[in-house]
């Protein structure tokens, strides 16, 4: 079971069960763009990751490397398959595209193409200016944007015959936990 940011030690009767990460539950993307799991040797280097992760200064995540047609696609845009090897931005609308993940760099690592996150945590993200720390945001009604799950008086909040799915969660203000859902019918 995959461990989160800030997951502590609960109660279970008379048990105390503290969360148990390996190395092959953390994976990260060092400043130069490599990516890999962690090297956790120790506690001590566990708290180095989750803190380096925590501060933003690195990203973890699972990425893959898309092409797309749309030249509005930007980094934030919350993206899904089109055809074969091809990304779109996509909006609570379309019962037929599901969300894959998050473009986090346009035309790279070539012209044409794009680099799409899946999971972990991300400051790229469409829609609101800031999130709020603990907000559960979904795929908005506007193409690649998200919007906070408690926001329905919005215009962009999915109504009667659009579809929810979960992005995210925020960290704070500027990070995004990606965690994506597969669509439910708003009846």
């Amino acid at each position: 079971m995959p461990i989160r940011l800030g997951d502590t030690a609960k109660q279970v009767n008379d048990s105390i069960l503290y969360p148990v990460v390996t190395a092959a539950d953390v994976e990260v993307i060092d400043t130069a763009g490599n990516f890999g799991p962690a090297s956790i040797r120790s506690y001590k280097d566990l708290e180095s990751v989750l803190a380096e992760l925590a501060s933003g200064s690195a990203s973890s995540g699972t990425q893959f490397t898309a092409l797309f047609t749309n030249s509005l696609l930007a980094a934030g845009d919350v993206v899904g398959i089109v055809s074969t090897d091809t990304v779109d931005r996509i909006t609570a609308t379309d019962p037929d595209v599901e969300a894959v993940g998050i473009c986090i760099a346009v035309d790279s690592p070539s012209a044409g193409s794009c680099t799409i996150q899946q999971a972990g945590t991300t400051t790229f993200f469409s829609g609101p200016g800031s999130l709020t720390a603990g907000a559960k945001y979904i795929l908005s009604t506007s193409e690649g944007q998200i919007i906070d799950q408690d926001s329905s008086t919005s215009s962009i909040y999915p109504g009667s015959g659009d579809y929810f799915q979960y992005i995210g969660e925020a960290l704070n203000s500027t990070t995004l936990l990606i965690g994506i859902t597969n669509l439910i019918e708003n009846a």
